[in-house]
């Protein structure tokens, strides 16, 4: 569990959060403070005021992963593999092992034919899979990604979507790699197709964590609320809908302002602690993939 306890910094104000082990989304409009929480949660940001632990431990003192949103402005090698695997060698990590990494990590991501090719001869949607794949070579404990979706199609999306779960969740063709699992992987997005495939769901509303639970309950909550980031009824029935295992639970911080305070309050008398919404869902998730030779 990573558990932030009363944060300030910058924008944000949260008293108290916690992230469930499992694969997060953070939703929110522009502005709202989803890209800085993420940022903390991984360690890129340090607050003075408040403290963000994961297991017991201090985020910044844990190896971590980041995929910036604008991806591509990243990548600092000529050759995909050299980029891929500048982590391990920054690491000086013997050749077995970069070369037994590098290929389990094109493996999850099906980039194995991008190995040979330079940088700067492959699509938005390869930076990105390159991006991603540099980023969990080193198996980190937390994955952040900062909406890297904005700038992609709806097929690459779905990709790397499917990626992250394989990279938390193990299968029976999965336990035959190299790999166990990244036990926090949060991914900031206004996708909510991608959110609705979220283990846990925050929602941010000026720089507060006003709703957090499964993605069945924070929609609905948003629903009942009329929410503008939900602007429509289909919108939000297809998020609905797209949830496979609906749940009750969610919870409600105190926003802001009046109006998301009075929802807050409206949200509460309904809902459970998102302490017991992480024990109830995301308690039994055991890490199974780790790219380790």
């Amino acid at each position: 569990m990573i558990e932030i306890g009363a944060l300030k910094f910058r924008t944000l104000n949260i008293e108290r959060l916690s992230v469930p082990n499992g694969i997060t989304c953070i939703i929110g409009e522009n502005g709202s403070g989803k890209s800085t929480l993420a940022r903390l949660l991984c360690g890129y940001y340090e607050a003075k005021t408040g403290s963000v632990i994961a297991d017991g431990v201090p985020v910044r003192s844990l190896d971590t992963g980041y995929v910036p949103e604008f991806f591509d402005n990243g990548i600092i090698f000529e050759n995909v593999a050299d980029e891929i695997t500048s982590p391990l060698r920054f690491a000086f990590e013997d050749n077995a092992t970069i070369s037994d990494r590098l290929n389990a990590a094109a493996e999850l991501l099906g980039i194995e034919d991008l190995l040979g090719k330079e940088t700067e001869n492959i699509s938005g949607g390869e930076k990105a899979c390159v991006a991603l794949a540099t980023a969990i070579i080193s198996s980190p404990r937390i994955l952040v990604l900062d909406e890297p979706d904005s700038h992609l199609d709806r097929k690459t999306s779905e990709r790397i979507m499917a990626a992250l779960k394989k990279l938390h969740t193990a299968d029976a063709e999965n336990k035959s790699r190299r790999t166990s699992g990244i036990p926090y992987i949060i991914n900031c997005t206004q996708n909510t197709d991608i959110a609705a495939d979220a283990d846990f769901v925050i929602f941010m509303e000026d720089g507060r964590a006003v709703y957090s639970g499964t993605p069945t309950a924070v929609f609905e909550e948003l629903k009942q609320q009329n929410s503008p980031f939900l602007p429509t009824p289909m919108r939000i029935d297809a998020a609905l809908e797209k949830v496979a295992n609906p749940a009750d639970t969610a919870t409600a911080n105190t926003p802001s302002a009046a109006t998301a305070a009075n929802a807050a309050n409206a949200a509460t008398e309904k809902a459970t602690p998102t302490a017991n919404a992480a024990t109830e869902n995301c308690s039994g998730i055991t890490p199974k993939l780790e790219l380790k030779g």
